[in-house]
């Protein structure tokens, strides 16, 4: 039989409405954020897109081997009882869906007849739920069109519920590390604390004078025991870090006295013999209104970074005006940062140098921290460096705000920084 000239015009427009549906489908449901709005978004879309007058979710439980009712919208409950395992209908359905993408069915009532698609919902090849749509009495059947739509539904629905199935399970195992994490380096933390203490009164006296072999001795145990605290204490902020909701307790603040604390805390930190501290405040700076504890982690982690990396001269920590903000700045006379590291700096367990040759300790995430931090702040963070010379990192901060409200920060972002290298 020769097709008549109208009959491949329709087949194009079936096929564009079905693709234009499922695009907006997709679209639709890439939108939805938690897993309850996507089960129930799920349900009013399958209503919206088959004109349908209710519908039904159903997930597998795997340990009843049974389905679960898990969202539904409109007159749903005429369609429950998919959820009875023991319901012929339920096992004759599930049956035909380990096969079969839908599955339409004609459900006699006490008046007329309503209409159901079943659609599979799969993850991998097993069928692991099905969503129910049903058009009561007094409407047209399901089209072709209808059960094409659906199908695509399926698929898409499918994926995206995969795709939120491991997200919660990629949570929780970032949950159950974070919380090993933590309480490892807690129970770290607390011993080293010990010790160090009990090596400070060593090394000042209090137990009796020292010879110069012990005290060169205890000085670099010292020194690998504050390297030891330094490891523990980065892995402790990157936990907190990768916390949700990282709360901020922003409060106005004197700068020269967090300033004034953090060098007294340099002078402890392992670092060469005749590297010079020093700390530049320019006259008049204004307070800052932004979290003080979480600022001193950035800067400390700068000045140990520092005192690291420079094995003669000097380390400066200073604040200057800049840009409607307050930049801190840290500078050294180290060696300096090569063109083609730079990027690579600030990534988390990143350390310059080949890992058996290098010659400086540490995890490599304290920059990675200082970089987290500075953007849950509202700053920026950059580094300008001459190979050879040294490096200074800058921190852009805020300046004082009236509104100190517990809600994020938000800022008019300074000129961005270009770094310098030679």
């Amino acid at each position: 039989m020769t097709a008549s000239p109208a009959e491949p015009h329709a087949s194009a427009a079936f096929s564009d409405r079905v693709a234009t549906m499922l695009t907006r489908l997709g679209d639709e449901l890439t939108c939805s954020s938690s897993k309850k709005n996507l089960l129930e978004r799920l349900c009013e879309l399958a209503c919206e897109t088959l004109a349908s007058a209710a519908s039904s979710l159903l997930l597998l439980d795997p340990r009843s081997r049974s389905y679960v009712l898990v969202a539904r919208h409109g007159e749903s409950r005429r369609f429950a009882y998919l959820a009875d395992p023991a319901h012929p209908l339920a096992i004759a359905t599930s049956s035909r869906l380990r096969t079969e993408r839908v599955v339409e069915l004609e459900i006699p009532d006490d008046q007329d007849a309503s209409r159901w698609l079943c659609i599979a919902l799969r993850r991998r090849s097993k069928l692991a739920g099905i969503l129910v749509v049903g058009r009561l009495t007094g409407v047209p059947p399901f089209s072709p069109e209808d059960r094409l739509i659906a199908e695509g539904f399926g698929r898409l629905a499918s994926m995206r519920l995969e795709n939120a199935r491991l997200r919660d399970e990629v949570q929780r195992a970032n949950r159950i590390k974070a919380d090993f994490v933590a309480t490892l380096s807690h129970e770290l933390r607390t011993p080293l604390n010990i010790m160090l203490g009990y090596l400070n009164l060593i090394l000042e006296g209090d137990f009796g004078a020292l010879s110069d072999e012990q005290n060169e001795v205890l000085r670099k145990v010292d020194r690998q025991a504050h390297v030891l605290f330094e490891m523990v204490q980065d892995t402790l902020d990157l936990g907190h870090l990768e916390e949700d909701g990282v709360p901020l307790e922003r409060r106005e603040f004197s700068l020269p006295g967090l300033l004034a604390g953090i060098l007294r805390e340099a002078r402890r930190m392992p670092h060469a013999p005749g590297v010079e501290l020093a700390c530049e405040v320019e006259a008049g700076l204004p307070s800052l209104a932004t979290d003080a504890g979480k600022l001193k982690i950035v800067l400390r982690s700068l000045v140990s970074n520092a005192l690291k990396f420079t094995r003669r001269g000097s380390v400066t920590i200073g604040a200057r005006r800049r840009a409607g903000g307050i930049e801190l700045y840290v500078s050294d006379t180290g060696p300096g940062v090569r063109r083609g590291s730079f990027g690579r700096i600030f990534e988390p367990f990143t350390q310059l140098g080949d890992t058996s040759t290098r010659t400086h300790g540490g995890l490599g995430m304290g920059l990675y921290v200082a970089r987290r931090i500075t953007d849950l702040l509202g700053g920026t963070i950059g580094v300008s460096s001459r190979v050879g010379v040294g490096s200074t990192f800058q921190v852009w901060i805020p300046a004082a705000r009236t509104d100190l409200q517990p809600a994020r920060l938000e800022t008019t972002r300074p000129p961005t920084t270009q770094e310098h290298f030679s």
